[in-house]
């Protein structure tokens, strides 16, 4: 259909799930409706029969923390990470996800233990000389008492080593970097105790080259460019402190490195080198176990190079910082690159810069465990609980991401995917100055899958795809209580998906936003954007601090469509379209009980906005007959079948009856379409010629065209209008079987 279209046809149209006998009149409602149920209702999942037409079922009451509302169930149900808490853990007293035991602060000295609120020494050995020691050091032995079995160094007793020699280190400081080139055993007293340190230069604290298998424990090494060092030998480093090395706390070339019961800490930058707590490349193995990686800098752990692995389990990486001039490059608490792996189990990452997980071509899994407060750097650049990039891959399992200050998911980038399953993400604590908090966001061709996730309290969004081949699929899945920042436009969004990006979601719930619901599209030119909605329930969204907005749905240069949904007690308008190119779909769902502005106004389930350019008058407007909706070609119309608002003190409900079908008005005026209500905040004026718009002096200034061009049949079970209704001004009556309203643009 082409032609020259006026400034707004019919932008919001909704086929709901209902249906009664000829000429009865009432609104569907969420609740249990008096009567015997209707016997011809067809009703879609999630609805049952009522005396008026379908309703939803659903829980009557707002449901607690750690469960949702779900369409066809009239119990919460439970959401995200909300039981069973491993070892160590506890569940977080707000009743979402879990939380990791552990000392308020960073411990100065002592090992952070998952379980333990007190900073626990390292430990120290169980018995000393340890049994079968064959060679012993001790850095006080005089010269006389020196042979071939008693060394005053390191250096000395490693030289005569063999394989299969466990050497013991008595109390002392060894000021030295060793070659470990045997299958040895190096057992010291007790890492507060025997002290490595370096002699300066490019010394290693241990460097293991091809030695088979390699025991250190019970020792504190500091300050060497590299605490220890592994190449193509299988290293084990248990009850042992790296202290302020530089470049790299442990590194591992090749082969395999295990951890254990350790604390990498403070690792500091040297020649340019960034100064990680551990490095791993070449095809490394590295377990992390029951440790802690703490304030070093650019990264607690690197995984590079395919083949590559660390798996970090029951530990803690925390206070990651930056060295000068490496603001926004890539860091956080676990970095893995170039197709390496690094996987996290039962752990706790806290108050990393950038991010706590940073992948990028590579691939990242985390189970049970918690990634909370993590921080922007100098620039203001970063602060995310998990980022994923260049066609990276990250999973992440029944974990928390808790308060990190930018987002707590971020996936950029072509062939970047990111699975979230029994997931809590919860938004900042505190609203830091420049903080968002969104809750999962997916850029520029990344693709996030969401099952069974909770996202709880998030600044300014909680899911948000944008950009093209920008994409989210969320089921099963939770968005309550998202904050608004105050003056960013549209920020308090629960959902929002734009420029190119898309979403689809089956059961979801939609909880208390402000601001609105679901957002798909925008005013800017080119915000377009898709979403697919089935099973979706869009419920108590609140009007923002200027008393404002409040939509369920809201679909502005974008496509969306929805099927089986309930768009409930929101603000303004339940469903709302507009935009030069939009596109709405709705099928067997329902919008019930939109409330109105505090003065009154608005209260509308399904809205047309009908703006101008500029607000200005305009002559030649013109709107299309849509067959099987309405006959009256002067002006749009539309099958909205949607409930009254609740009544409330500032609209209290007349005497009259609220019918289910109600007619897009062109004039505001009474009919029997048309339930009593006051005026909404704009007018027309019908003069000799075409329709002119008059906009309210607050009215938004943009250009909005967008058109009602076909109903597309469908069996869906339906009432029909009152007789005299149909007999009026629209004297074709909508279909028994009517379906979906399509809105669309014109063609040309």
């Amino acid at each position: 259909m082409r032609g020259s279209w006026g400034a707004f046809g019919l932008v919001a149209a909704l086929a709901a799930a209902g249906c009664s006998s000829d000429g009865a009149e009432g609104g569907p409602s969420s609740a249990a409706s008096s009567g015997e149920p209707c016997s011809d209702c067809d009703c879609p999942e999630g609805f049952e029969a009522g005396a008026h037409g379908c309703v939803a079922v659903a829980p009557l009451e707002a449901c607690p923390a750690g469960t949702r509302p779900s369409l066809g169930d009239r119990d919460c149900v439970p959401t995200g990470w909300t039981s069973g808490c491993p070892e160590g853990f506890e569940l977080d007293t707000s009743g979402w996800g879990c939380h990791a035991v552990l000392p308020a602060e960073a411990c100065d000295t002592g090992l952070e233990r998952i379980g333990s609120t007190a900073c626990e020494p390292v430990a120290c050995a169980d018995a000393f000389p340890p049994p079968g020691a064959t060679l012993f050091v001790d850095a006080s032995l005089p010269p006389e008492d020196i042979d071939a079995t008693h060394f005053a160094s390191l250096t000395a007793a490693l030289a005569a080593a063999e394989d299969g020699d466990v050497i013991a280190v008595e109390a002392g400081t060894y000021v030295e970097g060793v070659h470990v080139l045997a299958s040895v055993e190096v057992v010291g007293r007790c890492a507060s105790q025997v002290r490595v340190e370096s002699p300066g230069g490019g010394l290693a604290g241990f460097d293991v080259e091809n030695a088979g298998a390699v025991r250190l424990s019970g020792m504190t090494i500091s300050g060497h460019l590299g605490g220890v060092l592994g190449l193509g030998s299988e290293v084990t480093v248990e009850d042992v402190a790296l202290q302020g090395n530089r470049a790299g706390g442990v590194v591992a070339l090749s082969g395999s490195m295990h951890l254990l019961r350790s604390r990498i800490v403070g690792t500091v930058p040297e020649g340019g080198t960034q100064g990680m707590g551990l490095l791993a490349q070449g095809g490394a193995q590295v377990d992390v176990d029951s440790s802690a990686l703490v304030g070093n800098h650019v990264a607690g752990a690197v995984s590079v190079e395919r083949g590559t692995r660390v798996t970090v389990s029951r530990s803690v990486v925390r206070d990651t910082v930056l060295a000068a001039g490496t603001e926004r490059q890539l860091a956080g608490g676990l970095i893995a690159l170039e197709d390496a792996l690094v996987e996290v189990r039962e752990s706790a990452l806290l108050s990393n810069v950038r991010a706590h997980v940073s992948v990028d071509g590579a691939t990242a899994t985390l189970a049970d465990s918690v990634l909370q407060a993590a921080t922007p750097d100098a620039t203001a650049f970063g602060g995310h609980g998990v980022e994923v990039q260049g066609g990276g891959s990250v999973e992440v399992t029944r974990s928390a991401l808790v308060g990190n200050e930018e987002a707590q998911l971020l996936a950029t980038g072509a062939g970047t995917t990111a699975t979230l399953t029994g997931v809590v993400a919860r938004g900042p604590f505190s609203a830091a100055e420049g903080a968002t908090g969104i809750g999962v966001v997916a850029d520029t061709g990344a693709v996030i899958d969401l099952d069974d996730v909770a996202l709880v309290q998030c600044r300014d969004s909680a899911l948000v795809s944008q950009e093209p081949g920008a994409h989210i699929g969320v089921r099963r899945s939770l968005v309550t209580d998202t904050v608004r920042i105050p003056g960013v436009p549209a920020s308090g969004v629960g959902v929002r998906v734009g420029f190119g990006g898309s979403l689809e979601a089956d059961d979801l719930a939609v909880v208390r936003s402000i601001h609105g619901g679901i957002l798909v599209g925008g005013l800017d030119n080119g915000a377009g954007g898709s979403a697919v909605l089935r099973r979706t329930l869009v419920i108590d969204t609140t009007t923002d601090e200027t008393g404002q907005f409040g939509r369920g749905v809201d679909v502005w240069n974008a496509t969306a469509e929805l099927e089986a949904c309930a768009v409930l007690r929101n603000h303004q308008a339940g469903v709302i379209v507009g935009g030069d190119s939009s596109l709405l779909t709705a099928r067997q769902s329902l919008v019930e009980g939109t409330l109105p502005y505090g003065d009154g106004t608005f209260g509308d389930g399904s809205w047309p906005w009908l703006v101008p350019p500029r607000c200005s008058a305009r002559s030649g407007a013109r709107t299309t007959r849509v067959p099987g909706c309405c006959s009256r070609a002067a002006r749009p119309c539309s099958t909205l079948w949607s409930a009254p608002p609740t009544p409330s003190a500032s609209r209290p409900r007349t005497g009259a009856r609220w019918p289910r079908w109600r007619r897009c008005p062109a004039r505001p005026r009474r009919s029997a379409w048309s339930s009593p209500r006051a005026a909404p905040s704009w007018t027309t004026a019908r003069a000799s010629g075409p329709a002119r718009w008059r906009c309210p002096s607050s009215a938004p200034s943009f250009d909005a065209r967008s058109a009602l061009r076909e109903l597309v049949p469908a069996r869906l079970s339906s009432r029909q209008p009152p007789a005299a209704a149909r007999r009026g001004a629209c004297s074709r009556a909508p279909p028994r079987h009517a379906a979906a309203c399509v809105l669309r643009p014109p063609s040309g």
